[in-house]
């Protein structure tokens, strides 16, 4: 069974609500098949080191903004349209 917590956050002044994958299962699916997702949606993937991470999330039909975010909260990228 997929774990996926949903919650709201703020960044910059601007409030998503997203889902957490907090399970091992929940990151591997990420967004996988998803056909679309609203503009105030997102999923932050919470893992227990600060690492370069590769996504691959099949079938998706949507571009994506990633925001990569260190364990101490600082934005140290960003790849838009991936």
């Amino acid at each position: 069974m997929t774990v996926l917590t949903a919650t709201e956050i703020s960044i910059n002044g601007h409030t998503y609500n997203v889902g957490i994958a907090e399970t091992p299962e929940a990151q591997r699916k990420g967004l996988s098949f998803k056909a679309s997702m609203p503009s105030d949606f997102g999923m932050l993937f919470i893992f227990s080191s600060d690492e370069i991470r590769a996504f691959w999330m099949q079938g998706m039909q949507f571009p994506l903004d990633l925001i990569w975010i260190t364990s101490n909260g600082k934005v140290v990228g960003v790849t838009e349209d991936a």
